[in-house]
């Protein structure tokens, strides 16, 4: 599962509830350019996504707009989009990407959330010396349920999620960028689209909760998983935009000698071959006292650091 979209900010969490969500079903990447508009986008588009790496995509978010809204202004940062520009952009990229195998069943166009204007010229003023102004994000917002109904993709509304209701000012981190409370709506509309994309993707490796861990066995991904509050995947991914792509393979309940029952299956050769660092943590389930049961995780001390 693909996202490509402006980046989120660090509080938001966005990538690391998805991916808990999916945890041992896909894996999710966040592939987040801060600051680019669909001019951008479209430029980058050939190097960011192949037809090899989507040749096994099972569903991809896009969401682009919040930067294209902003007003025209004449100075070399100046994002401004416009609309029949900004639609046609889109277009072209649902194009592309069908043109080069993936199913426009299976891309997901995400209208941009609505935007505090006083609070984000306030946030840029501070950080960059001017403000950046934005107008008429409910257009921009609209014009993707439109390419999204012409091109025949699915469609996310998350501004009219937002703006249905809710006090949405406090769903956003900064005025601009989603927080954990925009986080939370973001999924809410996402979901039910997902799940319907990811049904031929069953589970792979069981629940935590269904093994017999004084004797455990696995059918035919490598640390603890991280609760939906954590957001630490996504604070890695946000970090490192634009230089790696950030893999979370998290499993709920797992103690170390479950992770080197699957660890085969999830990492080989080929998937080894292009990865520029990975963190492993464990120890949490390991250390869980020794008792009779079948969902005792402990593993003595000696033999996790064997394992």
């Amino acid at each position: 599962m693909l996202t490509f979209q402006r980046s989120f900010a660090d509080g938001s969490g966005l990538g690391a509830i998805i991916a808990d969500k999916l945890q041992r079903r896909c894996d999710v990447v966040n592939r987040g350019f801060s600051g680019y508009n669909t001019n951008l986008a479209k430029i980058i588009l050939p190097q960011v996504f192949t037809k090899e790496n989507l040749e096994n995509v099972a569903g991809m978010v896009i969401m682009l707009g919040s930067n294209d809204a902003a007003l025209k202004e004449d100075f070399k940062l100046n994002q401004h989009v416009p609309l029949v520009e900004y639609r046609k952009n889109l277009e072209d990229i649902v194009s592309y990407l069908t043109a080069h195998g993936l199913p426009k069943e299976r891309i997901i166009l995400v209208s941009p959330p609505p935007i505090d204007y006083d609070r984000w010229n306030v946030v840029c003023a501070t950080e960059l010396g001017r403000a950046f102004e934005r107008a008429n994000i409910d257009q921009y917002a609209h014009a993707v349920y439109e390419v999204a109904k012409a091109q025949g993709t699915l469609f996310g509304d998350l501004y009219e999620r937002m703006t249905t209701g809710r006090d949405w000012k406090s769903d956003l981190n900064d005025g601009l960028h989603l927080g954990r409370g925009g986080a939370a709506v973001f999924v809410d509309v996402l979901w039910p689209i997902i799940e319907r994309l990811l049904k031929p993707y069953p589970q792979v490796y069981p629940t935590w909760t269904d093994i017999d861990f004084r004797n455990p066995s696995l059918p035919p991904y490598l640390q603890l998983s991280f609760s939906e509050g954590c957001a630490l995947g996504a604070t890695l991914a946000d970090k490192l935009q634009r230089r790696c792509d950030v893999v979370n393979r998290g499993f709920a309940g797992y103690n170390t000698n479950l992770a080197k029952l699957i660890l085969p299956q999830v990492f080989t050769n080929e998937t080894l071959e292009n990865v520029a660092g990975m963190i492993i943590m464990f120890g949490s389930n390991d250390s869980a006292l020794k008792e009779d049961h079948e969902w005792n995780m402990h593993v003595p001390l000696a033999e996790y650091w064997e394992n």
